[in-house]
């Protein structure tokens, strides 16, 4: 039996339980029960399981339509970029929204999202000294600190080892945030959207930090 109370029989039906199927649905507008139907399946109106809207069929129908979803079903690394491209809608960069998630055997352990140091004005109300500066240069003006900085200084502040995590990010990660990467003992890096910093991805592949680039869609227009 799976989270939604549903399980499957040996010939691979999905048994719904009682609250998921109406036992009864008037037909038409004449207020008659009709009960169920001879055939043995419950007719159905629209429901909603595990988030999808199905819409009139038999029982069998609907298990179909499950079975079938059931191979859209997204890998772990577009799972946790997803939830990454979600973090990113809390940045309060100018310039771009980048948001990052640090994992280890499928469990997330921080994520974190580019911003001013804790306390200090966002950017969004004093403005940005980088706004005129091409992407990828001169860091040291932005007053922001970077998405993958922040995951792993809130797992540091809760007492959580990064050691051999993954890291996921909307961008790829900066030279800065590559050495900080680096020496966090991460061990894997999946990134959506390129960033103009070949030094990075060169000084990851040569502390063996595994890295990968999988599409997703950009959080902002540009990048950093």
């Amino acid at each position: 039996m799976n989270r939604h109370g549903l399980t499957i029989d040996r010939d691979g039906d999905i048994n719904f339980p009682p609250s998921a199927v109406p036992a009864r649905l008037p037909r038409g507008g004449d207020g008659e029960d009709p009960g169920w139907p001879r055939g043995g399946r419950a007719e159905v109106g629209r429901f909603c399981l595990g988030g999808r809207s199905f819409e009139a069929g038999t029982e069998r129908e609907i298990s179909d339509r499950i079975k079938a979803g059931a191979m859209d079903r997204p890998s772990l690394d577009e799972y946790f970029m997803e939830i990454a491209s979600v973090v990113a809608t809390r940045s309060t960069c100018l310039r771009h929204q980048v948001g990052a998630v640090l994992v280890r055997e499928k469990r997330i352990l921080s994520t974190g999202y580019n911003g001013a140091p804790m306390g200090l004005p966002h950017c969004l109300e004093v403005g940005c000294r980088r706004e005129n500066v091409e992407s990828g240069y001169r860091h040291e003006l932005c007053r922001a600190v970077h998405a993958e900085q922040n995951a792993i200084i809130q797992a540091a502040i809760h007492g959580v080892s990064t050691s051999g995590a993954t890291l996921y990010c909307t961008h790829q990660p900066c030279i800065l945030c590559a050495k900080i990467i680096i020496n966090s003992q991460i061990q894997r890096v999946v990134y959506g959207n390129p960033y103009p910093d070949d030094e990075a991805l060169r000084f990851l592949e040569l502390a063996g930090v595994e890295v990968a680039m999988i599409p997703s869609p950009p959080p902002s227009e540009e990048p950093g």
